[in-house]
């Protein structure tokens, strides 16, 4: 759900820009551990080895394709981080408030 908001609301790359969330949030960070989890996974998932051998900018990838390989924490980071707005759309989908499910988030973290 996460992914989907964000292609449809920020494009398809739109967690590379940090004013699509809190200014406190450390986006620096996050987008590199990001690019590190996807150069990890560079050379194991064949539909990573397409993207990398057609396209240019690797390791940034479109948020679709980074939330099939990237560990539960680091997304609900990037859901922590979000602003109130687009948290509340999120949830809100899921039939849930904001903040519970941020709170699930960090509890299966």
């Amino acid at each position: 759900m996460m992914a989907y908001w964000m292609e449809c609301t920020y494009g398809a790359f739109g967690p590379t820009n940090s004013a699509n969330f809190y200014e406190s949030f450390d986006h620096d960070d996050w987008l590199t551990k990001l690019q590190e989890e996807t150069a990890r996974a560079g050379n194991i998932e064949a539909f990573m080895v397409h993207y990398k051998n057609k396209y240019a900018g690797f390791p940034t990838l479109p948020i679709w394709m980074v939330t099939e390989f990237i560990p539960l924490g680091n997304l609900s980071r990037g859901y922590y981080g979000l602003k109130h707005e687009d948290k509340g759309v999120i949830a809100e989908k899921l039939d849930l408030h904001l903040m519970s499910l941020a709170d699930w988030l960090r509890t299966l973290t």
